[in-house]
Formats: structure tokens, C-alpha cells, sequence
């Protein structure tokens, strides 16, 4: 089976997604101390979820990858947050 397809993988990712709502609901104003801790796990989550975009993509292929329109809206929040790093 592939990875991309397995379903420990999923519940890997869903539990993923739930901890980065978590520390994201944790981010106030004015920023507070712990705003560095906050930017690590920034910089953790967007790294698994760019590993998982990956492995999606060589694991389905682009085509597949594209036909599921949860993919492509993770794909896009990537692609945001890539630039967003990059410009920070």
C-alpha cells in the first residue's frame, strides 16, 4: 500500500492539523513571551505539511493529487506559507 494512501498516515496528519489549530488559537495580542515557542511549532507544521504534500504528490502523481480538492486547498496553504516564510 502506498504511504500517501495509508491510513495511519492520515490519522497521523488529522491529528497534525487538530494540534496546529491548538497552537494557533494560543497566539494572542499583545505577543507575549512565548511568541518564539510559537514560531517553532510554526516552522514544525509547516514542514510535516509540506512533507505530506510531497509524499502525496510522488506517491499519486500529479493528476490524482489534483482530482481531490482537499489536496489541492492544503497544496495552496503550502504554498502561502512557503512565502510567507520566505518573506519573513
Amino acid at each position: 500500500m502506498k504511504l500517501s494512501e495509508n491510513k495511519i498516515f492520515s490519522a497521523v496528519i488529522t491529528v497534525l492539523i487538530l494540534s496546529n489549530t491548538f497552537v494557533l488559537a494560543l497566539d494572542r495580542y499583545p505577543v507575549p513571551n512565548e511568541n518564539y515557542a510559537l514560531e517553532i511549532f510554526n516552522y514544525f507544521f509547516f514542514t510535516c505539511f509540506a512533507i505530506e504534500m510531497i509524499i502525496k504528490l510522488v506517491g499519486l502523481g500529479f493528476k490524482l493529487y489534483a482530482k481531490d480538492k482537499f489536496n489541492i486547498f492544503d497544496g495552496v496553504i503550502v504554498i502561502i506559507s512557503s512565502v510567507e516564510i520566505v518573506l519573513s
